[in-house]
This record gives structure tokens, sequence and C-alpha cells, in this order.
């Protein structure tokens, strides 16, 4: 245990220590200050719309799908600024106000003081991402119903412990922090989307290759701290928030079709309602593995983070 405890502590202040060379929001150059924008490419990758196969939307018209494209990009943008903000930087504020004990030293409460630094940057990126886009495609404004994560996950806190909360938002944000980057990684690989829409993603894209790594080793250094009982009840919530990031938001969806008049949009939405199976867990399923590995006492280092 102490080899693991050793190594953790290192990995810790190898990513403190490198947050200026690493951190986007340190970069001189903001994908947001020198916007180049293509009328002709998407804004959005169609392959990851819920009914991007359905028949339905095949057949619908050119101009309409472009617009459904469009408000893709929005919706998965305002997504992105719940989790931040509702998500992952309500964990970053408990470590810094010591709600964890087992995480008082400086080391981390700097770390999770610079992600939240980062996260109020991928903030500042979707809010930008969405008005610049929204005025070049001159889009309607339109009131989305509340996202099924932030929904669940508010259910889940209302219900709980104070302590109890506390693991809840941990489990929420390592979950999102390690399913994120799927989309991420999508967007900002694309040559067919909109070169503005891309450049960004990759911004943010590039912290979060950081991020996983990070969040993963403070999960670690929590999880053996806790009795038994509670690292059952993290394990438990974390595969639950994985379910509520795979949601498909269909209700938003639903708001986005109903309002341009997309035919049969009800009907599309509810023949595509099922789980995305094509998810990757990866990951996620490793940090489970490991954490039952080093309450057991075994020496497993991870070399496969990005610093």
């Amino acid at each position: 245990m102490e080899n693991i405890i050793d190594y953790q502590t290192k990995l810790i202040h190898t990513f403190t220590h490198k947050w200026t060379e690493r951190a986007q929001v340190r970069k001189t150059y903001y994908p947001y200050e020198r916007v180049e924008l293509d009328v002709e490419k998407p804004d959005f990758l169609t392959e990851l719309l819920p009914f991007s196969q359905h028949p339905l939307w095949n057949k619908a018209d050119a101009f309409l799908k472009k617009r459904v494209n469009s408000l893709g990009w929005i919706l998965y943008n305002k997504k992105t600024i719940h989790i931040e903000t509702e998500i992952v930087m309500p964990v970053c504020d408990d470590i810094v106000h010591g709600n964890f004990a087992v995480l008082e030293d400086d080391h981390f409460k700097q770390l999770a003081s610079q992600a939240m630094i980062d996260e109020s940057y991928h903030t500042l990126l979707s809010v930008k991402g969405c008005a610049l886009i929204s005025e070049f495609r001159c889009l309607p404004k339109i009131t989305l119903p509340a996202f099924q994560l932030i929904t669940q996950l508010k259910k889940e806190l209302f219900a709980a412990s104070s302590w109890q909360q506390t693991l809840i938002r941990l489990a929420a944000a390592i979950s999102s922090e390690l399913l994120v980057s799927d989309y991420l990684i999508s967007l900002s690989n694309s040559t067919e989307i909109q070169p503005f829409c891309r450049a960004l993603t990759e911004a943010h894209w590039r912290d979060e290759m950081s991020h996983a790594g990070i969040f993963t080793l403070l999960t670690r250094k929590i999880f053996p701290a806790l009795n038994p009982g509670d690292q059952a009840f993290l394990i438990e919530v974390i595969m639950r928030c994985s379910t509520w990031f795979n949601d498909k938001e269909s209700a938003c969806w639903l708001s986005i079709l109903n309002y341009l008049e997309f035919p049969d949009a009800e009907t599309m939405l509810f023949e595509c309602n099922l789980p995305n199976n094509n998810l990757n867990k990866n990951k996620l399923n490793h940090l489970i593995q490991s954490l039952a590995l080093t309450t057991q006492g075994e020496t497993r280092h991870d070399h496969s983070f990005s610093i």
C-alpha cells in the first residue's frame, strides 16, 4: 500500500506543477478570438444525433436537418455547461474546503483549484460557442427542459445525508469526467464540422485528457479511507451516474424538433430511445476494478494518465 501512496503522491505533485504548461486557459490563443465560420460546413456531427439513422431523419428536408444539426451543437454545449458548473466544480469546492479529510494536503487543494479554473474556462468556451453559432445561423432561442443527468443527480442528492451528498457529487464528477472524452474526441478530430466548433472542442478535450487522470487519482486516494458501506455506496452511485450520463435527453430533443415542426418527431424519438450501447465505459470499469484491488492491498500502478 505504501508504494501505491508514494506513486499517487508523485503523480499529484506532477499534475499540480505542470498545470501552467498543459492548461488551455494559460495558452495565448483562444479559439473564440479568431473566428472563421464556414457557412457550408455543419456545426455538429450528425452521427452524434440520437436519431441520425432513423428513416424519418434520412428523408427530412435538407434545410430543416441543417437547423436541427446546429441546435444539436447548442444542446451539447448547454449540457456541457451544466456538467461543469453543477457536477465537476462542486466536487472541486468540496476538496478545497476540506470535506475529504484524506485530501488535506495543500497539493490536493491546489489541484482542485486549478481544475476549477479549467472548468470555468470550459464553461466560457461553451457559452461563446452557443452565442457565436446562434448569431451566425440566426437560431431561435428555445427554452429546454431540464437535462436528465441533472434531474437524476438532484433527486439523488435530495434523498441523501450530508456525507452521502459529498460522495454522490464525487461519483457524478468521476463518471462524467471519464465518459465525456468520447464526445470530445469525435468532435475535436472531425474535419467535417465547422473549424471553429472543432477548435473549441479540441481545447476542451486537451484539458479533459488530464482531468480523467486527476479525478481517477483523487478517487483512488479517497476510496481506501472510506468505511466498507461508503465504499459500496460510492461504486453503486458511480454506475448509476454513468446511466444518467448516457441518457439521450429525449425531452430536450422533442422541444427542439417540435419548435422546428419536424414531421413525426415524437415517433422518431420514441423509436430511437434505446440505451447508447456505443458509449465507451472502459476507463470507468477499469477504475472500479482498481478500487477493489486497492482495498485488497495490491500495488498496481496505472501509467495511462496524460499529464
